[in-house]
């Protein structure tokens, strides 16, 4: 009796260690940021997520959730990337590009380096449109001397004809947005030339779909159970720092994981998909599942956007088998669930998982 007294003191202890720790790091950031904002500085450009609401629709389907024609598709440079920009450290790995002068962030697309060739065959595919915003992911800025973009129709593969094409675009042009009719075509080919030089081509098809006629895209709206920063803070303001961390456990890491990942881009996250919204919903609302997230860290090597989309797929396969009450008889933890486990591995693993995982003896080839 006396060692489990002594254990429960010591884990509140280091919970409380925890939790003051996340409170003095969260008040460090503030003050960091109010002296960043006292020195004079050039004006950052405006930031804006693309939010729209995908699931089970049937008038369109993203261009990167279909295969292309690997033996005839290819880029000048990597690999043809989807949903990501090329390089995962530059804007949380979201493709990015200057939209109504703002930058703007996008949840779905395809990169592909110029010299590149997409080519798609679309003949099973009932659509009327094919649209996306073209141009250089922004990460690149002013490098290299930009890229041209072609799109073709065809109705045999072979003989193509041109439909649009752009004037030159690097990464602080404005994106162009392009729509093209495809009611009568049968292969969709998108090209892009790296305007004789290949340096920072990092072309990109953000948003890029199929729809059918009358398709109205539903523009999201912000969920109530992720609130802003300054809405957590006024929640704990008034509570002195033993009632934050004794009452309010939950308050703060909430506030730790939209702080961690952005309120905008978490609000984009689960309005882009009911899935995800379902995961996040689960984390957010269960101060377990979120003390086991957010203590976890950052995800690793990959972004807290890929990190969601690993959570989601492992929390619909499994999510019964977190609520299995099974004691697993473990001698340091006799008390311990086998669906403690599970959730625990499923956590971890979305936290390792967010950005490509190659087998230790296959690198290349990924693990799931």
């Amino acid at each position: 009796m006396k060692r489990n007294k002594i254990t429960k003191i010591l884990f509140i202890a280091i919970i409380s260690l925890i939790l003051l720790s996340i409170i003095f790091l969260s008040l460090g950031n503030t003050v960091k940021n109010l002296n960043i904002a006292k020195q004079v500085e050039p004006k950052k450009m405006e930031e804006n997520y693309y939010i729209s609401k995908i699931s089970n629709n049937e008038d369109m389907c993203y261009l990167s959730d279909i295969k292309y024609d690997e033996e005839n598709s290819k880029v000048e440079w990597g690999s043809i990337t989807l949903d990501s920009n090329l390089e995962n450290q530059y804007n949380n790995g979201l493709i990015t590009l200057i939209v109504n002068q703002k930058k703007t962030h996008f949840l779905k697309g395809i990169s592909a380096h110029a010299t590149s060739t997409l080519i798609y065959d679309i003949s099973a595919y009932n659509y009327d449109y094919f649209s996306a915003y073209v141009g250089v992911d922004e990460s690149r800025t002013t490098n290299g001397n930009g890229v041209k973009f072609e799109i073709y129709t065809s109705n045999n593969g072979t003989d193509w004809e041109l439909e649009q094409q752009t004037g030159v675009l690097k990464g602080d042009s404005e994106a162009e947005n392009i729509t093209i009719n495809i009611k009568d075509a049968k292969y969709l080919k998108l090209y892009c030339s790296n305007n004789g030089n290949n340096a920072s081509d990092h072309s990109v098809y953000a948003n890029a779909k199929l729809y059918k006629e009358g398709y109205v895209e539903r523009k999201a709206e912000n969920v109530d159970f992720i609130k802003t920063i300054e809405q957590y803070d006024e929640e704990l303001k008034n509570e002195s720092l033993d009632n934050q961390i004794n009452k309010y456990e939950l308050t703060l890491l909430q506030r730790n994981l939209v702080n961690n990942i952005g309120y905008d881009l978490l609000q984009a996250i689960v309005n882009q998909d009911e899935e995800y919204e379902a995961v996040v919903r689960w984390l957010m609302s269960d101060i377990e599942n979120l003390r086991l997230y957010v203590l976890g860290g950052a995800p690793d090597g990959g972004s807290y956007y890929n990190s969601i989309k690993e959570l989601s797929r492992l929390y619909k396969e499994y999510k019964n088998d977190f609520n299995d009450t099974t004691k697993t008889n473990n001698t340091w933890y006799p008390d311990l669930t086998k669906g403690e486990v599970y959730k625990k591995m499923a956590i971890s693993l979305s936290l390792t998982h967010a950005t490509k995982v190659g087998y230790w003896a296959q690198i290349d080839h990924p693990s799931n």
